[in-house]
Order: structure tokens, then sequence, then C-alpha cells
């Protein structure tokens, strides 16, 4: 016996007399996920570790000049060579592309060796 609180499926065979308890009539629709805004694209790229404050002003312009992106009502739309682009990098560089690995580098990056250290090596 499974009761009403069961999400599992009653046992059906072929031949089988089915009731239909009730039918409601609803409509949904789906909504993609909100355009990205300057501001919304500076605080994801925070969030991911990538750039640093000083370089997001010219990150946000660099991507409107290029045209991978048009302002539309305050928000960024991709263009058609911004998603060309994307595509490109991500299947021909997706390790450059990874943003773990930038924040693995980033703090190696920005030290200097002094005199008497050598440099690294990954």
């Amino acid at each position: 016996v499974v009761d009403d609180d069961d999400k599992r499926l009653p046992q059906i065979m072929v031949g089988d007399v089915l009731s239909k308890k009730s039918v409601i009539q609803e409509q949904h629709f789906t909504h993609p996920p909100p355009r990205y805004t300057e501001a919304s694209l500076v605080k994801r790229m925070e969030e991911l570790g990538i750039g640093r404050p000083s370089t997001y002003a010219s990150v946000v312009t660099t991507i409107q000049d290029r045209d991978y992106v048009r302002k539309e009502k305050n928000r960024l739309i991709p263009e058609d060579k911004g998603r060309l682009v994307t595509v490109f990098l991500t299947n021909f560089l997706d390790d450059m592309s990874n943003t773990n690995l930038q924040q693995i580098l980033r703090p190696n990056l920005m030290t200097f060796p002094q005199e008497n250290e050598s440099i690294a090596t990954y």
C-alpha cells in the first residue's frame, strides 16, 4: 500500500483500470538568468578572484570597445563576436581560462624574486 506522502509510483499492470483524481491546469514559464550589469560583472569577477580592483573598469570598457558585448538598458548583452571568442577560449585555452589556476598562480606572479632567490617552476 502506497500512501499519499510516498513519492514512489504504484505498480500498474496491463489492463488495470486507472482513476483520475484531479487535473490542475497551470502554465509556467522559465526565465533565463538575468544579464550582467557592469556592477554585477565586477562583483562576479571579485567572487572568482579574477583581476584586481584597478583593472575592473578597463575590463568592462574593453569588452564593450571590442564589441564582445553591447550595453542595452544598463545590461551587458553578448554579441556574436563575444560568443565566438568565448567558445574559442573555452575549447583551446581551457587551462588558461580556469579561474582556479589563476587563483593558484596569482600570489606567485605578484611576487618578484629577490637578489639570491630562484624562480619556482610549475
